[in-house]
């Protein structure tokens, strides 16, 4: 298998652990993986890896299955790290990755549905034991994400529909629905 192919697959299975530990979490939430949708910033599709719709907001994860390390702050354009193939790889940075995502969905929305949707959350997840060099507030590792979402969960007052928020995101989006 290839470098890249092995990091496509090691991702995947990444997400798949991500989605289980949040469906059996928040039970009153909805879990979407692989949700697509246009980006006029990109002037192409892209891909937000899991959607957390809960009664207190929507939460947008970037699954990064880097193994070794990251490094990377707010302003570098490129993150670099290690994975499972050893090799030192650059990325776009993540944080800003995840926020074309939310400027997507909620233009998306905006326009195509009229609505006006809350502020969501932009949450950068590694698994643990990668060693995350950086101060972003976003990036987490698998053991901290519940705990990271739990923390805003109560520091929100608003409280969302979310059959309500999963109906206007499958309307803008292509979600995958066999994950």
């Amino acid at each position: 298998m290839s470098d890249r192919r092995q990091l496509e697959f090691n991702g995947t299975i990444f997400e798949n652990i991500i989605n289980r530990e949040l469906a059996s979490r928040y039970s009153d939430a909805i879990v979407l993986p692989n949700v697509t949708l246009w980006s006029d910033f990109l002037e192409k599709n892209t891909q937000i890896d899991l959607l957390l719709i809960h009664p207190r907001g929507v939460f947008v994860i970037e699954a990064k299955s880097w193994r070794y390390y990251v490094t990377g702050e707010y302003g570098d354009t490129h993150w670099q790290g290690k994975s499972s193939n050893l090799k030192v790889m650059s990325t776009f940075n993540p944080v800003n990755q995840n926020m074309i995502h939310i400027r997507a969905l909620r233009n998306a929305i905006r326009t195509k549905c009229g609505v006006e949707p809350i502020n969501f959350v932009n949450i950068v997840c590694f698994p643990d034991g990668t060693k995350i060099k950086s101060k972003c507030s976003e990036v987490c590792n698998l053991s901290l994400l519940t705990e990271k979402i739990d923390e805003i969960i109560l520091g929100r007052p608003i409280v969302i529909d979310t059959a309500k928020y999963l109906s206007l995101i499958t309307s803008v989006c292509k979600v995958e629905t066999d994950a």
